[in-house]
């Protein structure tokens, strides 16, 4: 109720870790070809026994990480498998909150899905934060408009649905289009077909037991697409790592 998944990395993760970061690295290439891999970036270069691969699943389809040897066979198909919506969010914040917590303004079952909800439930917190998730088809009315558009429309939106009460009661926001972002080019949604189950599980297996997955498309097959689950991917990265050093 006092904390978020930010809040705990920070609190029982980064600081063992914060001194290893190097930030603004964008990798390039990782030949594990040896017994001692080379991670190339667009800065320089660094060497590891192990790798641990955490990038959303678009940035492999689209080849931004070129691997050497080539990753086999059944990843590559794993790869093609999988691709991620299109998505947008926004938070707004309220002087009051007139919403309920969660409101499903379009759902079709699995996949694409446009709801509000109320990102400060059950949290020790005074404010009023309403969020919006879109994605797929249902993000396209918001990516269509130009930024400075998005929350008039938004806000016309909600006051249809609450009576006018959202326009009177705005007091900020703040956006995100998860499809122009570089280093994620769409949701944590993943498209359902038919080999998502077997291509989630194949991706999250190691390759020769040097390159390791971690992410919410590299999990068991079970779940995917949640933060939850991406998290319990990379304990289970670890663990694999640990127990081939």
């Amino acid at each position: 109720t006092n904390s978020s998944w930010i809040d705990f990395y920070e609190t029982y993760i980064l600081p063992t870790i914060k001194e290893s970061i190097q930030y603004h690295q964008v990798v390039k290439t990782i030949n594990y070809s040896n017994d001692l891999i080379s991670i190339k970036t667009d800065k320089g270069e660094f060497t590891a026994d192990r790798v641990i691969q955490t990038v959303p699943v678009t940035i492999l389809k689209e080849g931004d990480i070129s691997f050497i040897p080539a990753l086999p066979k059944k990843k590559q198909e794993a790869i093609e498998e999988l691709d991620l919506y299109e998505g947008f969010k926004c938070f707004i914040a309220f002087k009051e909150p007139f919403y309920p917590p969660f409101v499903n303004v379009q759902d079709e079952g699995t996949g694409p899905t446009r709801a509000y909800f109320d990102a400060a439930y059950a949290k020790n917190s005074k404010d009023n934060i309403l969020g919006l998730v879109a994605v797929g088809p249902y993000a396209r009315p918001y990516l269509g408009l130009p930024e400075s558009e998005r929350i008039a429309f938004i806000l016309k939106e909600l006051d249809d649905i609450f009576d006018g009460q959202a326009t009177p009661n705005y007091l900020k926001h703040t956006l995100k289009n998860w499809s122009e972002d570089p280093f994620a080019k769409g949701t944590y949604y993943a498209k359902f077909s038919i080999g998502t189950y077997s291509a989630v599980k194949a991706m999250s297996q190691p390759v020769e037991d040097k390159l390791f997955f971690a992410g919410d498309l590299y999990t068991d097959g079970e779940g995917w697409s949640m933060v939850h689950v991406a998290a319990e991917s990379a304990r289970k990265a670890v663990e694999r790592l640990v127990g081939q050093i």
